[in-house]
């Protein structure tokens, strides 16, 4: 049977079950408020990571092609974009480049940012195996090259500056942003679209770029303007999807909040409507049957104390009076005391519970969102010095760009002081962020002739080269350095050549169109072979910065100040300030000075309205100078606080609620099972007193103290009844009897007052101490005695269990021997220990669990993200070989192409030789009927000389026969015969020339058909030749086509890998979340101390309401199984039971 004490025992459960639903759900959402806020500040630093994508490569230079390509690659953002754009950096530096001596710094400096981008980007193997790397140390160059040193030293300080996550988490950040427009809605999602167009922008206008670098006829077409447009447009998305992340993470963090107040308070609800039904339901199910017994029932009571009661018989008026006005006092008026006073103490016990409870649940809320709005404060103050950093990097690295081309020029012997001017302004020209660029030489160490400058161009009286190019009066202009031979003025020339290293010039107001701006330098020394020679640099203008710091507000009512290493401001909202030193008393004085120490510094002041303010320092390097920087942003306190004052208030309210609830519970289940039954009970005691003894006495068949008393005043009325009935002789000894048993009710009236007033006042301690002669007083006393003590006992007991798990000591147990509802009471409140228990055990069993196997499985995603590397870094090397493979191959067919066209050549000329020979034979014999002729034609001269000569002779002879008148005929006649035998003898050596000839031609004519014959032969080995290089160029190019089907699936290949690589990476920090919630289990379940000697030995409990598939040991089978799965087969492991767990 249910007894009076399950109505407490609801009660207990109806105000304890709220209570425990809001720790559970407002500790829930502190977590998620945690989570949320972790994914959303990422989304402050995300979006400076990609601005400087083409930092330098819209600067116009084609070597700065190398800045994006390896930094792309290096980082793995874009796969497509990465390998593309090294291969037409590496290519563009080949084509544009003539052999050379390559400048020491330069490869030196190609060295260092290999090693760096290793070190940066965590892909040392990949990078020490790649060749196309690797060559760019070993790529000649020639002299004219020097601006392929400031590229490679950008690209350096670029791998430095962005942090190695930077650009891996940027698609786990995007989704972690849209997860967050799910919370605040179509706003958010379009920012997010607009982030996403300017990136996808800014990607097209990059790949156009560095596509158009890799061919030298479209360089002058590149659309640099809408590069940097398209660079603009991006960074100012990102800037203000920061701001929104800012937004947003204030906006998760009230949601969540007021989600779990919400919860609570329906909790609260549902939980006191259900406790109300149940004691209405335990009500109707106690309430008292009508008495079995009839008016002159006769009960287990002695004769002696019926006939005592017999006895008593009175009918005097006064009498009565005097009996029932105090019964009515004690049983109807203390009574309804006792049951208020009762339930007030109960609810006060428990708003006590409640409020030590409330007070660690709004101390942890008001840590947590604390915490959250300190870090968030911090991270968005490094995001800001990041982004500040990234501004002067820019300007740093074209002053540091600028020097390293004057020192490889003068190293390579370059004297002529135009050349200089002339690399000095266009870098002015192709940076118009600067505001002037210049340089200083030491006497005579340009060219050793500075006499012959003197009060020239960008030189002073002495001659030195000091130009300094500048855009001060709206047009580019050169004019000479002043003051840089003194010290203070000339800081600018003198310290980087005392300090030999770069140095950050503090900001000075300059005049420039006019208006006083703000300007900063950045100095750097000028070093040839190890010795200082002069100083150079760069100015730039320190508005803008200002202008985009001056309108930045934290938590939108802060505000951000930068501040440089001797204490100047550099950016302020407040326009006064600017340019000016900090002010003695400043706020922020004392964090500045702690952060130009080197560390961050925060502090909390007031400020000039004396409200207080929470500022955040943190200090960093002016670009790649030693020199120190601080950003403090400054947000009020009051806007701080808000949520943790709002968190703290609502979480008090549901208190409070709760406690209401639970007292208005308990008030009605009191006075329903214990202020209502003893109400009827004086009722009843009221009517026996005016001598109404037919009235039926209920509750006689209860066994608790009231069935106790009931059955006690059953007895009364039936011996009143009795006495009623007695004879008016025995009245006079009732009457005589009855004045002594007035004293003695008088006096147990006195005794019981006692005891009630003490309980009242919650001491249940008091008894009834008082001994009377009749034995049924004696029976009532022991009676309320017996109810006092079991009630004391009892709730003791109760509270004594109730407090210790308030305190997590969950080892208590209610330990007496109790009957009826003090039994059910004590085996429901040891029920409840037992169950809180065995849940904690478990949890912490599970939270162990859940620790081990998430580092395994973090070792194995370990283990598997190294492999990935590796295949990754193979496939690499995979598609490089077949690619080089492919050129081989083409370059081989374009070859055999050649051969098939030389060999049609040589076809042709041995048969244009063949013919050649065949005319050459025909003249031979032409030659040779023509040597007959002559021959033929000289035997004639020869017999006319022949002929000649015996004329001379018969001349002579008849000269001879005239005498002296013949003599002049006789030497005419010697004259011709001398000739004719001169004739004779040259015909005669010409004949025998002519016949040799004649032999001569006839061995030639031989010669040229053997030469034909073979020529002949030779055309048709060219012939076949041709067709079979013809073949070969063929299958040629049929392999170079199948090795481009091959290298796109190793490209592939290489894409799926790098996403398998970058799905590893999430799972691993999907793990390392997981196992840090594992751990802040463990701390939150360890403060429950529930006496097991080890974890694992709580038992499981009875039943585990929404468990998943089995209850939690399922659960760690299911984390078990998962982790084996995936150790062992990788990305596999996604299957049904890894998507169950």
């Amino acid at each position: 049977m249910a007894t009076n004490a399950a109505r407490l025992v609801a009660a207990l459960g109806a105000a304890l079950l709220p209570m425990a639903a809001g720790v559970v759900l407002l500790w829930q959402a502190g977590d998620d408020a945690e989570r949320w806020r972790a994914e959303a500040t990422g989304l402050a630093y995300a979006g400076m990571v990609l601005p400087e994508l083409v930092g330098l490569a819209r600067d116009g230079a084609v070597p700065a092609s190398i800045d994006s390509g390896l930094s792309e690659a290096a980082r793995t953002a874009a796969p497509r974009f990465g390998t593309e754009a090294l291969h037409a950096a590496y290519d563009a530096l080949k084509s544009d480049l003539a052999l050379g001596a390559y400048p020491a710094a330069a490869r030196q400096a190609a060295a260092t940012l290999i090693e760096r981008i290793q070190a940066a980007s965590g892909l040392a193997a990949e990078w020490s195996d790649n060749p196309v790397a690797r060559s760019l140390v070993d790529v000649p160059q020639a002299a004219n090259a020097a601006p392929l040193v400031p590229a490679l030293l950008g690209a350096t300080r670029y791998a430095e500056a962005v942090p190695a996550s930077g650009i891996g988490r940027l698609e786990s950040v995007l989704a972690d942003f849209r997860r967050a427009t799910e919370v605040s809605g179509q706003p958010a999602a379009a920012e997010l679209a607009r982030y996403a167009q300017a990136a996808a922008g800014l990607a097209a206008a990059a790949d156009r770029a560095i596509l158009a670098l890799g061919d030298p006829s479209r360089r002058a077409g590149i659309d640099w303007s809408g590069l940097e447009a398209a660079h603009d447009g991006f960074q100012d998305a990102a800037l203000g999807l920061g701001k929104s992340a800012e937004a947003r993470m204030r906006q998760i963090i009230e949601t969540r909040l007021a989600e779990a107040n919400l919860r609570t308070l329906v909790g609260s609800g549902v939980a006191a409507v259900l406790a109300l039904g149940l004691g209405i339901g335990v009500h109707h199910g106690l309430a008292p049957r009508p008495a079995r017994h009839g008016h002159g029932q006769k009960t287990g009571k002695s004769r002696s104390g019926r006939r005592q009661i017999d006895a008593e018989l009175t009918e005097d008026p006064e009498a009565s009076v005097q009996l029932r006005t105090p019964r009515s006092w004690v049983f109807t008026m203390r009574l309804r005391s006792l049951s208020l006073k009762v339930a007030l103490l109960s609810i006060s016990s428990l708003a006590i519970i409640f409020a030590f409870g409330m007070i660690l649940l709004v101390g942890r809320v008001s840590d947590t969102i604390s915490a959250q709005t300190r870090d968030f404060q911090a991270e968005t103050t490094e995001s800001i010095s990041r982004q500040v950093m990234q501004y002067l990097d820019g300007a740093e690295g074209a002053a540091e760009g600028l020097i390293t081309s004057l020192e490889a020029m003068r190293g390579s012997g370059v004297m002529d002081r135009a050349v200089y001017d002339s690399v000095i302004r266009r870098f002015l020209e192709e940076n118009p962020d600067l505001l002037g660029t210049w340089s200083g030489w030491e006497p005579n160490a340009l060219d050793g002739n500075d006499a012959a400058y003197a009060n020239a161009a960008g030189h002073d009286a002495s001659g030195r080269y000091v130009p300094y190019w500048n855009r001060g009066g709206g047009q580019i202009a050169v004019e000479p350095l002043i003051d840089y031979d003194k010290d203070g003025p000339g800081d600018y020339y003198q310290l980087p050549k005392k300090l030999g290293r770069a140095v950050a010039i503090e900001p000075y107001m300059y005049a420039i169109g006019g208006k006083d701006v703000l300007i900063m330098s950045f100095g750097l020394p000028i070093t040839v072979d190890g010795k200082y020679v002069g100083t150079g640099g760069v100015d730039v203008s320190l508005a803008e910065l200002n202008a985009r710091l001056s309108t930045l507000k934290p938590f939108e009512t802060g505000h951000v100040e930068l501040i440089s290493s001797s204490g100047i401001v550099v950016a302020s909202p407040h326009a006064a300030h600017v340019g000016k030193p900090l002010d003695a008393d400043d706020p922020i004085r004392a964090v500045v000075s702690k952060a130009l120490a080197g560390e961050p510094a925060e502090q909390d002041a007031a400020n000039e309205s004396g409200a207080i303010e929470r500022s955040v320092g943190v200090p960093f390097n002016v670009g790649g100078t030693a020199d120190r920087w601080v950003i403090v942003s400054s947000v009020p306190m009051a806007t701080l606080e808000a949520a943790v004052n709002e968190g703290r208030w609502t979480v008090a309210g549901s208190a409070v609620t709760c406690v209401l609830l639970a007292g208005l519970v308990l008030f009605g289940l009191i006075r329903t099972m214990v202020g209502r039954p003893l109400g009827r009970l004086g009722a009843t005691v009221d009517k026996m007193a005016a001598g109404d003894y037919d009235l039926a006495i209920e509750g006689t068949d209860r066994v608790d103290e009231i069935g106790k008393l009931s059955r006690a005043l059953e007895v009364f009325r039936s011996n009143g009844k009795r006495v009623a009935e007695m004879t008016e002789a025995e009245a006079a000894r009732i009457i005589r009897d009855q004045e002594t048993r007035a004293a003695m009710l008088g006096e147990l009236q006195r005794a019981f007052g006692q005891v009630v007033d003490a309980a009242v006042a919650g001491d249940f301690g008091k008894r009834v101490e008082a001994e009377f002669p009749d034995p049924e007083l004696n029976a009532i006393a022991a009676s309320i005695n017996n109810l006092v003590a079991t009630v004391d006992r009892g709730l003791g007991e109760t509270v004594e269990v109730l407090s210790a798990l308030a305190d997590t000591d969950l080892t208590r147990r209610v330990g007496g021997d109790y009957e009826g509802a003090f039994a059910r009471l004590k085996t429901d409140t040891n029920r409840v220990a037992d169950k809180l228990g065995e849940i904690v055990g478990q949890l912490k069993e599970t939270s162990r669990s859940l620790k081990t196997a998430t580092s395994e499985i973090l070792s194995g995603a370990n283990d598997l993200s190294e492999r990935t590397t590796k295949q990754a870094a193979t496939i690499e090397e995979t598609s490089a070989a077949m690619e080089q493979l492919a050129q081989t191959v083409l370059h081989n067919a374009e070859r055999a192409k050649q051969a098939s066209q030389v060999a049609g050549t040589v076809t042709r000329t041995a048969e244009e030789g063949g013919a050649v020979m065949t005319d050459a034979n025909e003249a031979m014999e032409r030659i040779s009927n023509s040597s007959s002729k002559i021959s033929n034609i000289i035997g004639l001269i020869d017999d006319i000389a022949f002929q000649t000569n015996l004329l001379a002779l018969n001349a002579s002879v008849e000269a001879a026969r005239a005498g002296d008148a013949g003599k002049g005929f006789a030497v005419v006649a010697v004259e011709v015969r001398r000739l004719a035998q001169s004739a004779a003898s040259a015909s005669s050596e010409v004949k025998v020339l002519i016949e040799q000839s004649g032999l001569e031609v006839k061995t030639g004519s031989k010669l040229v058909a053997d030469a034909a014959a073979r020529l002949t032969a030779m055309v048709e080995s060219a012939r076949s030749s041709s067709g079979l290089m013809d073949g070969i160029a063929q299958e040629s190019r049929a392999q170079a086509s199948s090795i481009e089907e091959v290298n796109t699936a190793v490209r592939q290949l290489d894409e799926a890998t790098q996403h398998n690589a970058a799905l590893v990476e999430e799972i691993n920090a999907a793990i390392e979340q997981t196992e840090s919630q594992a751990s802040d289990l463990d701390r939150i379940v360890d403060i429950f101390n529930t006496g097991a000697s080890a974890p694992g030995r709580v038992p499981a409990p009875a039943a585990a309401p929404q468990a998943p598939r089995g209850g939690i040991r399922a659960l760690q089978d299911k984390v078990k199984t998962a982790a084996k799965s995936y150790l062992s087969r990788g990305n596999a492991a996604i299957d049904r039971d890894w998507s169950e767990f």
